[in-house]
C-alpha cells in the first residue's frame, strides 16, 4: 500500500545556478587524473527506444521481449501467501463457498476437460464465461459490485492514448471511482482494474516458450496504465492459476496454484486481491484522482522557504551534485505547501513497461492559473534525479526551467514484500513541474524557424557542456521544443529549448550506475559510435560529439518526414533509424561517408541548394570526427570540453548560421504542410495494416475439401475477421482527434465518371424535349434499365446480339 502524505518526500526547486558545493574535486589535476572514465550504463532495447507508435504486432512483441529480458522472476511464495491471506479471513471465505450456488465441493460450471467435442468449441474459451460468472458472484457477495465488474472481452479493447495496436485479454475487470478516466462499465483501458487470460492446462507443460508468450501478451496490456505503480493479473487454466505482478522494475510470477475442490479458497482470494476496492493495494497512486470530465488531478508538495540544501538519499551517484557537509547529515525540518495541478491535455508517453516509463501532461496550477508541464517517471534509486541535474544548468538560455519536483511514495522494492532478486534495479515514482514551451521541433511550420531553433538548442547544449560540465545524452525530436511565442521570447527562453535531462551526467564524475541500471534513450538519433558499440556489445563513453551528431539526425528525420515527393521505392530512413542497432548503424555510417563524397544519392535526396550544403557540411564534419581519438579519463574529458569542444561547436553553429543567412535569397523550400504530416502519421495506418495483413494471407495454404472449408470457417476465419475489424476500429477511434480529411465534392467526382449528374440547364432542356416527344423519356429509362440488366460477366462468351446492344446504350448515353 502507498503511504500517507506525511511520509512522502518533497524535493526543493532547482536553483538558477548550481551551488558552488556541487563542483567536483575531480577538476583538480591532482584528483582523478589517473582514474579511467566511469563505465557508461549499459544500453537496453525496448519500447522506450522507439520514437513513433507501433503499427506492427511483431515489432511490439520484439521490443517488449527485449524490454522484459532478465526482468521476470519468481514471486516469493511467502509473499504470495501473505497477499492472499490478507484479503479476507478464512471464516469469510468459507462462508462464501457455503453460500454460493457456483461451488459444491468444486466449481460446478468450470469444465475440467476443454478438449472433448461438445456444443461449445474446444479450447480454453470454454472457461471464460464460467470464470467471469465466478468473478462477478464473488464481487457481489463481498459488496464490491458497485465499483468492480468483470467482462468477457469478445472484441479488442480500445487504446485511447496508445499506438495503433489493440489488444484483447480474455477477461477484463473494470472499475468505477476517482482513479478511473471512464466511469461506465465499458471495456476500456481507462477503467481497467485487472485483466485475465485463459489457457489450456496442457500448455503449462510448454513452460519455457508459453511463459514468455504469456508475459508478452500481458505486457501489451500493462503498458497502457500510466498512473499505476504496479498491477496484479492472473492466468487461468481449467485446473490452476498463476498470479502475476507487473511493475516498473519487472515481472513477478507465482507457482501454479490448484483452485479445484479444496483449493477453491485460493481462487476466491486471488479474485479479491486483483479486484480490491483499495486503490493503493492494486497499484494506483493515491495522489492522483480523476475529475468528472476525465482529467487527472495531481496533488504534490512543494518546498518553500526557508530552504537549506540537504542530502535526501535519492542517489548514490550524487557526490558532485549534493552538498557534502556535516550540516547535511542533520538537515533542518523542511517546510512544504500543497500544490494541486489539473490536467489540460495528455502530451506524450513512452508507454514502456519497465524502466523510466516517462509520461507528460500539460497541467494548470489550480492556485495560480499558470500552465506547466508535468513530467512523471520511475527513477532508479542510484541515479541522480532530473531536478538536480537541471539545477546545474539553470540560467542557461534555451534550457528548460524547473519549478519543483517530488518523490512519491515508497521504493518499489518496499511494495514487493521481499520479492527482490539479486541485481534488482529499484525505482521510485517521481514527478517534475517544468515551464511550458511550444510544440516539439518536428512540428514544422517555418523552415527558417526550424534551423534557428536547432541553432539555439545547440548553443544551450554548448554552454551546458563546456561551462557547466553537463552532457545531455538524449537529443531527439521530442526533447527540443520551440518557444511558446517565437516573436515574444520570455526571459531565459530561446527559439529552440532543450528539455529531458534525465539521462544527463557530469563529465567529471568518478562513478556511474553501470552495475545497477540500464540506459535506453532514443535509438533513432543515436550516433554512429553508440550504434557500433551496441552492435559489437562494447562499452562506450559518450561525449559532446555524440550529442551534436544527434542534432544532425534530428534534422534528417524531419526532412524525411516532410519530403513533399518521397521516393516510394526507397525504404524510409526513419524506419531504419529506429530499427535494430545494426540497421541503424549501417544506414548512418553510409550516410556520413556519402556526405564526404557528395554522392548522387545525397544530392537527389536534398535537391535544395541550402539544405544540401548544410547536410553535406554536417555529415562531412561528423565523418571526420569519427577518426579522432577519444578521452579515456575524466580529466581528459574536462580538458576536451575546455580546449577542443568550443571549436567544434563553432563549426557546427557556423554551418547552421550560413544556411539561415542564405534562406531569404534562396528559392522557397518545398515541405509538406504540417497538418498533412501529422494526418499521415495516423490515417494511412489503415491501408498499411490491411495491405500487410492480406500480403501475409497469400502464403497461407487454402482448403481443398468442404471439411477443410468448414474447419477454416470455425477456427481461422473469426480471428482474421477480428484483425480486419480491429484495423477499421483503430482508424475510426483516431478520426475525431485527427485533422479533417479533405475529399472532393460528390458532384465533382460524378462529373468525371461515366454517368455525370445533370446540371439545371440540362434538366430544363431534358424536360422541354420530353414534352415534345411524349413518352420518349419513359422509353429512354426503360432502355437503360434493360441495357443494365443485360450485363454479361467477362468469363462468359457474349452472344452475337451484344455489339448492337452496346452501341444502343452508347447512343443513349450521348443523348442523355
Amino acid at each position: 500500500m502507498e503511504p500517507s502524505d506525511s511520509t512522502r518526500e518533497s524535493v526543493q526547486s532547482a536553483p538558477k545556478t548550481p551551488p558552488a558545493s556541487h563542483s567536483s574535486s575531480s577538476l583538480d589535476p591532482s584528483g582523478a587524473s589517473s582514474q579511467p572514465i566511469p563505465q557508461t550504463t549499459p544500453s537496453k532495447g525496448g519500447t522506450s527506444t522507439r520514437i513513433t507508435g507501433y503499427i506492427n504486432r511483431d515489432d511490439l512483441k520484439r521490443d517488449l521481449r527485449e524490454e522484459m529480458k532478465g526482468m521476470d522472476h519468481p514471486f516469493d511464495q511467502a509473499a504470495v501467501d501473505k497477499l492472499l491471506n490478507e484479503v479476507k479471513s478464512s471464516y469469510e471465505i468459507d462462508q462464501y463457498l457455503s453460500a454460493t450456488e457456483l461451488y459444491d465441493n468444486d466449481w460446478t460450471a468450470v469444465p475440467t476437460d476443454v478438449e472433448t467435442p461438445g456444443p461449445e468449441p474446444v479450447g480454453e474459451n470454454r472457461i471464460y464465461k464460467p470464470l467471469c460468472n465466478i468473478f462477478n458472484d464473488i464481487l457481489g457477495y463481498f459488496n464490491l459490485s458497485d465499483t468492480r465488474c468483470a467482462h468477457v472481452t469478445s472484441s479488442s479493447v480500445k487504446h485511447e492514448d496508445g499506438d495503433a495496436i489493440r489488444g484483447r485479454p480474455d477477461l477484463l475487470v473494470v472499475g468505477r471511482g476517482s482513479q478511473f478516466r471512464c466511469q461506465g462499465w465499458g471495456k476500456g483501458w481507462r477503467s481497467c482494474v485487472s485483466f485475465i487470460d485463459g489457457k489450456q492446462d496442457k500448455d503449462v507443460a510448454l513452460i519455457a516458450e508459453s511463459k514468455v508468450d504469456w508475459e508478452d501478451q500481458f505486457g501489451k496490456y500493462a503498458r497502457h496504465q500510466p498512473t499505476r505503480i504496479f498491477l496484479y493479473t492472473i492466468i487461468f487454466t481449467e485446473k490452476r492459476f498463476r498470479l502475476y505482478r507487473y511493475d516498473r522494475c519487472g515481472i513477478l510470477y507465482s507457482d501454479w496454484l490448484n483452485y479445484r475442490e479444496s483449493g477453491a479458497n485460493l481462487l476466491v482470494r486471488a479474485i479479491l486481491l486483483v479486484s480490491s476496492s483499495c486503490a493503493s493495494a492494486i497499484g494506483f497512486d493515491d495522489t492522483v484522482t480523476v475529475r468528472g470530465d476525465n482529467k487527472h488531478v495531481f496533488r504534490m508538495k512543494k518546498e518553500v522557504l526557508p530552504v537549506t540544501t540537504t542530502t535526501d538519499g535519492l542517489s548514490a551517484e550524487k557526490e558532485e551534485l549534493v552538498t557534502n557537509t556535516k550540516d547535511s547529515a542533520s538537515p533542518l525540518q523542511k517546510k512544504t505547501e500543497d500544490v494541486e495541478l489539473t490536467e489540460v491535455n495528455f502530451r506524450w508517453s513512452s508507454f514502456s513497461l519497465i524502466g523510466r516509463a516517462t509520461t507528460c501532461w500539460t497541467v494548470i496550477d489550480n492556485a495560480t492559473g499558470e500552465t506547466r508541464i508535468l513530467k512523471q517517471q520511475y527513477v532508479n534509486v542510484n541515479r541522480t534525479p532530473e531536478h538536480e541535474i537541471l539545477g546545474q544548468v539553470q540560467g542557461i538560455k534555451g534550457v528548460v526551467k524547473v519549478y519543483f519536483a517530488q518523490r512519491i511514495g515508497k521504493d518499489i522494492s518496499q511494495t514487493r514484500q521481499g520479492s527482490t532478486p539479486e541485481g534488482f534495479h529499484d525505482r521510485f515514482l517521481y514527478r517534475l513541474v517544468l515551464e511550458e514551451y511550444g510544440d516539439p521541433i518536428y512540428r514544422v511550420t517555418d523552415f527558417s524557424l526550424l534551423l534557428k531553433a536547432l541553432r539555439d538548442a545547440i548553443k544551450a547544449h554548448q554552454e551546458a557542456y563546456c561551462d557547466r560540465k553537463i552532457l545531455h545524452r538524449d537529443i531527439s525530436i521530442r526533447n527540443i521544443l520551440y518557444a511558446k511565442d517565437p516573436n515574444n521570447l520570455r526571459e531565459g527562453e530561446a527559439l529552440g529549448n532543450l528539455i529531458d535531462f534525465e539521462l544527463g551526467i557530469r563529465i567529471d564524475r568518478t562513478s556511474s550506475c553501470h552495475m545497477t541500471d540500464f540506459q535506453t534513450g532514443t535509438r533513432a538519433f543515436h550516433s554512429v559510435g553508440i550504434l557500433e558499440a551496441a552492435v559489437n556489445n562494447l562499452s562506450y563513453v559518450l561525449n559532446y560529439i555524440d550529442d551534436l551528431q544527434a542534432f544532425l539526425w534530428v534534422l534528417v528525420w524531419i526532412l524525411d518526414l516532410y519530403d513533399p515527393t518521397p521516393d516510394e521505392s526507397d525504404e524510409s530512413l526513419r524506419k531504419r533509424f529506429q530499427g535494430s542497432a545494426q540497421a541503424a548503424f549501417d544506414q548512418k555510417d553510409v550516410f556520413l561517408h556519402r556526405c564526404t563524397k557528395g554522392t548522387v544519392s545525397i544530392k537527389s535526396r536534398y535537391p535544395h541548394p541550402v539544405v544540401l550544403e548544410l547536410i553535406l557540411n554536417l555529415g562531412s564534419f561528423f565523418a571526420k570526427k569519427m577518426e579522432d581519438p577519444r578521452p579515456t579519463t575524466p580529466d581528459q574529458l574536462v580538458q576536451e570540453a575546455r580546449d577542443v569542444a568550443p571549436g567544434d561547436y563553432k563549426e557546427v553553429l557556423d554551418h547552421f548560421q550560413t544556411a539561415i543567412d542564405k534562406l531569404p535569397k534562396a528559392p522557397p523550400i518545398q515541405l509538406r504542410p504540417v497538418h498533412e504530416v501529422l494526418k499521415d502519421s495516423d490515417l494511412p495506418l489503415l491501408l498499411l495494416n490491411l495491405g500487410s495483413f492480406f500480403m501475409s494471407k497469400r502464403t497461407v495454404p487454402r482448403p481443398t475439401t468442404p471439411d477443410g472449408l468448414l474447419r477454416e470457417a470455425r477456427d481461422m476465419a473469426p480471428k482474421d475477421y477480428q484483425k480486419v475489424l480491429d484495423h477499421f476500429a483503430t482508424a475510426i477511434d483516431k478520426l475525431p482527434k485527427a485533422p479533417p480529411i479533405k475529399l472532393r465534392p460528390v458532384h465533382e467526382v460524378l462529373k468525371d465518371s461515366d454517368l455525370p449528374l445533370q446540371t439545371s440547364k440540362q434538366k430544363a432542356k431534358s424536360k422541354k424535349s420530353s414534352s415534345k416527344i411524349g413518352t420518349g423519356s419513359h422509353l429512354q429509362t426503360s432502355s437503360l434499365a434493360s441495357s443494365s440488366s443485360s450485363y454479361i460477366p467477362p468469363t462468359i462468351s457474349a452472344p452475337e446480339s451484344s455489339p448492337p446492344r452496346k452501341k444502343a446504350r452508347t447512343e443513349q448515353g450521348r443523348a442523355a
